[in-house]
């Protein structure tokens, strides 16, 4: 094997010029990387949105939940469907009357005019 051997002045040497080389490196790598990661204040603010999100999303009906209101909402459009009909049945009932009170009331009135 070989030997090498530094004087302490050797040893200096190099540990300075090691020492340049990587505050050199080291100072072109914070600038090249300053604007690329986000600030304490700006992580903390990401946090509490992302809580606020969370919040909100927690009362976000499940999809469960929305299986349900679907199917009520159903029920209520079927119960409407037949409420209709009904409605429609009452009109054409009170149209009957109003018709039958209208004869009548012509009948009456033809009457009072015949014994006049």
């Amino acid at each position: 094997m070989m030997s090498v051997s530094l004087s302490l002045g050797d040893v200096a040497t190099i540990i300075g010029i090691v020492s340049v080389v990587s505050g050199a490196f080291y100072s072109w790598v914070h600038y090249r990387l300053k604007g690329d990661f986000a600030s304490a204040s700006a992580v903390a603010a990401h946090d509490t949105r992302l809580e606020e999100v969370t919040s909100v999303l927690g009362q976000v009906p499940r999809h469960d939940d929305l299986r349900r209101l679907e199917a009520r909402v159903g029920a209520v459009e079927t119960n409407l469907a037949g409420l209709s009909a009904e409605v429609r049945g009452v009109r054409d009932l009170c149209v009957r009357i109003d018709r039958g009170q209208d004869l009548l009331l012509q009948d009456r009135l033809g009457r009072e005019q015949a014994t006049r």
